[in-house]
Parts: C-alpha cells; sequence; structure tokens
C-alpha cells in the first residue's frame, strides 16, 4: 500500500457534535430520537419498543450482579446489534487489527489490536457461496433480502489486488485478509466505570486506523497524493462503548492529518427510554452503513481494482508515494526477519546456557569423583590401621 494504515498526526476531541462536523460528514443520527421514530410506522414502533424492553430487561437482570465483561458483550451482539449481523452486506466479529508503531529502541515495528467487535463490509468466495436468502430477517427498516452481492467485494479479487507487489491496498485490519472490509464502526465493552478511560482510548485508536484505510482507499490510485474527488477527503465511521449498563456512541472523521472524535450521545440503558434511544441510534448506523458508507467503498474499490488488474505485472512504482511510505509487505517481511533473529539469537543464548551449565556440572562432577576416591583411600587406610593396632594388642597379650 502507498499508506500503510498508521495514527493521525493529530487527535482531537469533543463533547458534543460541533457544527464543522455537521458540515462534513456525510451522515450523522439523529439523537433526539422523537424525531426519528415520527418516521416509523406503527409496525416499525412496535418492533424497537419489544428490542428495547428486551434490552432493559436484560440490562436489569445483570445489573448489580457480579457479571464478566463477555456476558456484557454478549448481551450488546444479541440485543443491541443483533440486526447489523443479520443483514448480508455487513459483517461484524472480534477482530484484530495491525499498526505500525516504535519499540524503545525507535524501530519501527508491527503490532496488533482487537477491539471487541468490528463492524465491516462483508466479502464473498463465489467457490463456496451459498445463501439461503428467504431466511434473511428483513427487519423492520428496509427489505434486505433483496441484496444483490457486488463483483467488487470478491475475495479472490482484492486479496489479489492487495497482495499485488504493485498496488498493496490494505482492505482488511489484517493486512493481506479480506474478510472484514472498510470497517464503518467499532465496540468496546467493559464492565466497570473505571475502565471507561481505558475502553475510550481504545476506540480511539482503532478508528484511527481504520479512518486511515479510508484515507487511503479515497487517493488516486494514478497520484496517491491526490484525492480520487474533491469529496473524497472526509472520511468517517463511528464508535460505541458501554461499561455495565452505562453506553456512548461516538462518531469519528477525518480532516487533513487530524482525526476528530465527538460524542454524540450517552445514556443508562436500564432505563426502558434510554435502551429505545440507543437502537434508535444504531439502526440509523446501521442504514447509514447499507446506504452511505458501502456505495462509498465501492465506488472508491472500483478504480483501485481497475490499477491493480492493469498493473499487475509492472514494475513501477505508485506515483505520488513518498520515500518514507513503505508498503505493508515490507513490514510484515522485516517483523519475520526479526522474528528469525531473535529466535536465532534466543537459540544461541540457550546453546551458551547449556554449554556452561555443562561445564559446570563436568567441574562438579569431577570434584565429587575426587572427593569420593580421597574417601575411599581414607577409609582404607583407617582400616589397615585398625586391623595393625589390634594385631599388635594381640600380641601383647599373648606375651
Amino acid at each position: 500500500m502507498p499508506l500503510v494504515p498508521q495514527l493521525f498526526s493529530n487527535l482531537r476531541e469533543c463533547d458534543s457534535l460541533t457544527t464543522k462536523a455537521k458540515l462534513c460528514l456525510r451522515f450523522y443520527p439523529v439523537v433526539r430520537t422523537s424525531q426519528y421514530q415520527k418516521t416509523l410506522s406503527s409496525r416499525q414502533m412496535d418492533i424497537i419498543n419489544q428490542r428495547a424492553s428486551k434490552l432493559c430487561r436484560s440490562v436489569q437482570s445483570m445489573k448489580g450482579q457480579e457479571f464478566s465483561e463477555f456476558s456484557w458483550e454478549v448481551s450488546a451482539w444479541q440485543y443491541v446489534f443483533g440486526l447489523m449481523r443479520e443483514d448480508e452486506w455487513l459483517k461484524m466479529d472480534k477482530k484484530a487489527y495491525k499498526f505500525v508503531d516504535e519499540d524503545s529502541d525507535g524501530k519501527k515495528i508491527v503490532k496488533t489490536r482487537t477491539p471487541d467487535a468490528t463492524f465491516g463490509l462483508a466479502t464473498y468466495d463465489p467457490k463456496t457461496l451459498h445463501l439461503n436468502r428467504q431466511s434473511m430477517a428483513a427487519g423492520y427498516q428496509a427489505d434486505y433480502i433483496s441484496k444483490e452481492l457486488d463483483e467488487r467485494l470478491s475475495k479472490d479479487r482484492l486479496k489479489s489486488m492487495t497482495n499485488n507487489l504493485n498496488c498493496s491496498l490494505v482492505v482488511d485490519g489484517a493486512w493481506g485478509n479480506a474478510n472484514i472490509v472498510f470497517p464503518f464502526a467499532v465496540y468496546e465493552a467493559k464492565k466497570k466505570a473505571a475502565d471507561y478511560r481505558n475502553a475510550k482510548l481504545q476506540i480511539q485508536h482503532a478508528c484511527q486506523i481504520y479512518l486511515s484505510m479510508l484515507d487511503d482507499l479515497a487517493r488516486n490510485p494514478d497520484n496517491v497524493a491526490k484525492y480520487q474527488s474533491a469529496n473524497s477527503s472526509h472520511c468517517q465511521m463511528f464508535a460505541f462503548v458501554s461499561y455495565g449498563s452505562q453506553w456512548a456512541v461516538y462518531v469519528a472523521w477525518s480532516s487533513s492529518k487530524t482525526c476528530n472524535i465527538e460524542l454524540l450521545w450517552t445514556g443508562d440503558v436500564a432505563s426502558f427510554t434510554d435502551a429505545l434511544n440507543l437502537l434508535c441510534i444504531v439502526d440509523q448506523i446501521h442504514d447509514y452503513a447499507a446506504k452511505y458508507h458501502r456505495p462509498y467503498v465501492l465506488d472508491h474499490l472500483t478504480p483501485w481494482l481497475a490499477w491493480s488488474e492493469k498493473h499487475r505485472d509492472d514494475v513501477a512504482p505508485l506515483e505520488g508515494v513518498k520515500p518514507n511510505h513503505r508498503s505493508w509487505r515490507c513490514f510484515e517481511s522485516d517483523m519475520s526477519l526479526l522474528r528469525k533473529i531473535k529466535l536465532q539469537q534466543a537459540r544461541e543464548q540457550k546453546m551458551k546456557l547449556y554449554a556452561l551449565t555443562g561445564a559446570s556440572k563436568s567441574r562438579r562432577s569431577g570434584k565429587e569423583k575426587g572427593t569420593r576416591d580421597t574417601s575411599t583411600k581414607s577409609r582404607v587406610v583407617e582400616k589397615v590401621e585398625r586391623k595393625g593396632e589390634q594385631k599388635s594388642q594381640e600380641e601383647a597379650k599373648a606375651e
């Protein structure tokens, strides 16, 4: 890739949605959900009220008891993100992502982190595709059953592109793969309020990496120093944080070299009203993923696929790539070499330790043998002397 996904130079936080964000974002959910609810039919309201009631009861049964972080995650996956999990255009999983960092010596190394959930676009394998569209839950907002697959999200094409030495566009947080591509949201769960700050730092880090991936996608493959269009430069995604029954929803968006993370909503889903508000916001983000994010990704992915397939056998690098920007394959190669060096060093250290231990054992064994020999000789001498004394005593008595 011309730009390996990495942290933005600047990070800006805000406790509310700013006017600038409203101008730059393609979409942001209505947090005064009473307005959103007016757009729903009576049947849709019945369904979302039932979902909110189940979420509220589940949280109330867990609140005040000693449940693990995993239990809170399961509750969220089932009652909050259920419709997104059922949407065949999207994919949700607990998935690690890679990023470049510096070690204590200032050398660049590859590290991994794993949010509790990552939401992105689903890809498909033409060889093993078996979809039963009749069993898809339509939900209540849109008809997700009739969705058509797009060849631009074929795993074969995407992996071929990302592993093309002349292109190497990173589409998946796990470099070289194409399972959950170009995420639009992340989720981090904690069970205690004391862990909220840590969870917030985790989603901030993930948002920066995934926004960096979207920024790379928005570049022009003919010259990556430029964007594909005037509207391509502003990328966005969402983040959810929960600690116990408390929830917070954030929007993250990029501007120049800055990652902006702004708070949209907070609430306690042990309350039915807040549970309903959260589901309304999540459903709007679900619609955003299907109606805005996916088309945005596909539109910007088209030139990259065409460029990769056209220049597969070329040796010329991408235009506009700065000298200090390296392919993810280079970092992977460096890490592989580093692992081999460390393994060799560990083996050599082990051999030295073994040699020292062996020599020490030999010396100790020699000393023990010498000691045993000396002891045996002493016992023989003592025995001879005792016999001599006994003989002398017997002769004296005989006289």
